[in-house]
């Protein structure tokens, strides 16, 4: 995920820092340092100054200093839909669906002697959507390259 001005990026759940979810990194339960958990990073930001409280521990010191090399633009944030880990994750999940589908349909046709048209597309689908609550930016990067074209 790239950040332009911030407003569509979540500061603290959205997958857009080296540090991945930062409430993840910071290991923060109920508690989002004085902040709003849903707040985006322009919230955050204005003209350059983060409003966010003095670091109280090593994590919280790193964090602090990436963010000082971190400059909003005018630009909208992006998600880069075509990283390869996306692209390597994809194709993965696309062969392994299409050897289970084969294997499927083969016993069943050897054993049960019964033809059926599995949709390896809505298996590969739900697989995909599977990993919305672990990772959402990586669930909706991979639909949106696999849904389109």
């Amino acid at each position: 995920m790239e950040v332009g001005n911030g407003r569509n990026t979540r500061f603290w759940t959205d997958n857009w820092s080296p540090f991945g979810r930062l409430n993840l990194f910071l290991n923060l339960r109920s508690s989002t340092l004085g902040t709003r958990p849903n707040s985006m990073i322009s919230d955050l930001c204005n003209d350059g100054v983060w409003s966010l409280p003095l670091p109280r521990s090593e994590d919280q010191l790193a964090l602090h200093a990436y963010l000082t090399t971190v400059t909003l633009t005018d630009s909208e944030d992006t998600v880069s839909l075509s990283s390869p880990k996306h692209l390597r994750l994809l194709s993965l999940l696309a062969w392994q669906a299409a050897i289970y589908t084969l294997w499927t349909e083969r016993n069943s046709r050897i054993h049960k002697n019964e033809f059926r048209s599995t949709s390896t597309i809505a298996l590969i689908k739900n697989r995909i959507s599977s990993f919305r609550y672990s990772s959402p930016a990586l669930s909706s990067a991979m639909m949106q390259i696999w849904l389109h074209d």
